[in-house]
């Protein structure tokens, strides 16, 4: 009669070996997906890079660079319309189209447009017609006046909104070089120091030499 306790071992020793090919199975089969995964990602990489060499290959062949090539317009110019413009630039309606336009008078726009005729004026171009120094100016008072975008500006006056932008930062480069230096002025060190203690004397706070008046 065999001894029951030599079988209960031998029992547990199968059981432990079959449990132990069950994992080594699982561990192989996610050793195996790894690698497959690892082999797919070098291939992918392997054809990227494939590809690429024969697309520099194909541009030094001909000498056209992907990034110089040339973009086929359909357009030469879009159509817009300068309606607006038109009619406020004709001053029939008076001052009231000026101040609620670009808050001045027409006859301050004229003053500001003749003294800023040289520094925006525009190169003879053969193109096109270029855009007016009264446009210019007015785009940009319209877009300070009004806080709208370049957009909605560009449509107003019939140009793209890129020109708008150019002209808004012509217009203020042109005021800081121009009238900047004959309209604002700062004080020299003795009139600091003068207005200083006159501001002091009246609303007793230090280190000021000048404000604004917002009446």
């Amino acid at each position: 009669m065999e001894n029951p306790v030599l079988l209960q071992g031998i029992n547990l020793f199968w059981m432990f070996k079959i449990i132990q090919s069950a994992n080594h199975q699982k561990l192989m089969k996610k050793i195996r997906k790894k690698r497959l995964n690892l082999m797919r990602k070098i291939n992918d990489h392997n054809m990227f890079l494939q590809l690429y060499y024969w697309n520099l290959c194909y541009n030094v062949k001909n000498k056209i660079p992907n990034y110089i090539q040339p973009r086929n317009r359909r357009i030469w110019m879009k159509r817009r319309c300068s309606h607006f413009w038109k009619i406020i630039s004709t001053g029939e309606n008076g001052d009231a189209d000026y101040i609620e336009c670009f808050r001045m008078t027409k006859k301050s726009f004229d003053i500001l447009c003749e003294k800023l005729y040289e520094s925006m004026k525009n190169e003879t171009n053969f193109v096109r017609e270029p855009i007016s120094v009264k446009k210019k100016i007015a785009i940009a008072l319209y877009k300070l006046a009004n806080c709208c975008e370049y957009r909605v500006v560009g449509n107003v006056f019939g140009v793209h909104k890129s020109t708008v932008h150019n002209c808004v930062y012509e217009f203020v480069h042109a005021i800081n070089t121009v009238l900047c230096p004959q309209y604002i002025q700062f004080p020299s060190e003795v009139e600091v120091i003068k207005n200083s203690d006159r501001i002091q004397k009246k609303t007793n706070v230090e280190q000021v030499f000048a404000y604004i008046d917002g009446n």
